[in-house]
């Protein structure tokens, strides 16, 4: 965060992602593989909130969390629990209360990886547009489980929206009412 302050402070507009992805260290560390924690997480919130980056006027920030994630390991899937969800919307929620905007959206099988592999094994005849962070993948959990928690998704992403924090340009379209 200290670049972005030096960057903003010289005149230069910022506009940065924060992508803390998930608020659970299980799924951080042992499913997406990711090198910070939750208390990486932690500390860079409370820097941007404490050293003035929320309220400097060249500098936007958001942050990206992901749901429905799936990992392939020992030859079997396994899905993010709902616990690990539930901590993601509670961190997201968190975040977006310090005045940063929050998008939440589904884990995207990219190509190459063993996630894709099992979409194009289930889905073969499915688009490869289907499967953006918009959509359900499929592969998380049952039709009816991945229903409920894209309605979660689209109301967390409203929620922040309504809330009228960071740069209120949502990424993950929301509706109105």
């Amino acid at each position: 965060p200290r670049t972005l302050r030096t960057m903003a402070d010289s005149g230069i507009k910022v506009r940065s992602s924060l992508p803390f992805e998930c608020g659970n260290d299980h799924t951080l560390r042992d499913l997406i593989r990711k090198p910070h924690s939750l208390g990486n997480i932690k500390a860079v919130l409370s820097e941007v909130c404490t050293g003035g980056y929320l309220s400097h006027p060249n500098i936007e920030l958001d942050a990206f969390f992901m749901a429905g994630i799936v990992d392939h390991q020992d030859g079997r899937f396994i899905s993010e629990t709902h616990k690990s969800i539930a901590d993601t919307f509670s961190l997201a929620r968190r975040t977006a209360e310090k005045g940063i905007l929050v998008n939440v959206w589904w884990m995207k099988p990219n190509p190459g990886r063993p996630q894709y592999d099992l979409w194009r094994n289930k889905f073969p005849d499915k688009p490869f547009h289907e499967l953006q962070f918009l959509y359900p993948s499929g592969l998380w959990g049952t039709e009816e489980e991945e229903k409920r928690l894209d309605e979660e998704i689209k109301k967390i992403n409203l929620e922040t929206t309504r809330a009228g924090v960071g740069s209120k340009r949502p990424i993950y379209p929301v509706e109105r009412d």
